[in-house]
C-alpha cells in the first residue's frame, strides 16, 4: 500500500526550513526595536563627596538609517550633570554622549578651564545604582587634575 503525499525526508526538510525561516524573521523584526537602557533617567549622588550632585541621562532611539546615517541625527545619549557647588548645584548643561565598547556611556564636557570626561553605567556590584567616574583635566598646569567616582540612585 502506497501513501499519498510527501515523503518523510522531504517533509522533514520542509519542516526544518519553515522553523529556521520563522526564527530568522522574528529576530529581524525584534532587532529594529530600541530598548530603553537602564541608565536613562534622573539620578542623585548617594554620597556628599561626589563632584556631581545629580545627573540626567536621556536616550534617543535611532532605529532608522537614512542616507547611511542613524536617524534622528546626533548622539544616541545626552547627559545633563549638576556639579557640587556651594550654596546650590551648578548646571553643567546638556552634552551629547555615546556608549563605548566597554559598556560605559561617555560624555566629554569642555567647561573652558577644565575638560571633564564623565563615564556612567549601571553598577556591577549594587543593584539599581549608577556608577559614575569623572576625570577632570585642567587647562592651567598649576591646577592638579583629579578623578572622582560615586554611586547614584534613581529619582522616583
Amino acid at each position: 500500500m502506497k501513501s499519498a503525499g510527501i515523503s518523510k525526508p522531504l517533509c522533514s526538510l520542509v519542516l526544518i526550513v519553515t522553523v529556521f525561516a520563522g526564527l530568522s524573521l522574528g529576530a529581524q523584526s525584534a532587532h529594529a526595536l530600541c530598548v530603553t537602557p537602564e541608565e536613562e533617567g534622573e539620578w542623585v549622588a548617594t554620597t556628599q563627596n561626589s563632584v556631581l550632585e545629580a545627573l540626567n541621562i536621556e536616550f534617543i532611539c535611532q532605529d532608522v538609517i537614512r542616507n547611511g546615517e542613524p536617524y534622528p541625527p546626533g548622539p544616541p545619549f545626552y547627559m545633563h550633570p549638576w556639579g557640587s557647588c556651594y550654596p546650590s548645584a551648578c548646571d553643567w548643561d546638556e552634552h551629547g554622549a555615546d556608549r563605548e565598547n566597554n559598556g560605559y556611556i561617555l560624555s566629554v564636557i569642555d567647561q573652558g578651564f577644565v575638560t571633564r570626561w564623565v563615564w556612567a553605567r549601571m553598577s556591577a556590584y549594587y543593584d539599581d545604582l549608577l556608577y559614575v567616574w569623572i576625570w577632570s583635566d585642567f587647562d592651567n598646569p598649576k591646577r592638579k587634575d583629579y578623578s572622582n567616582a560615586a554611586y547614584f540612585e534613581r529619582v522616583d
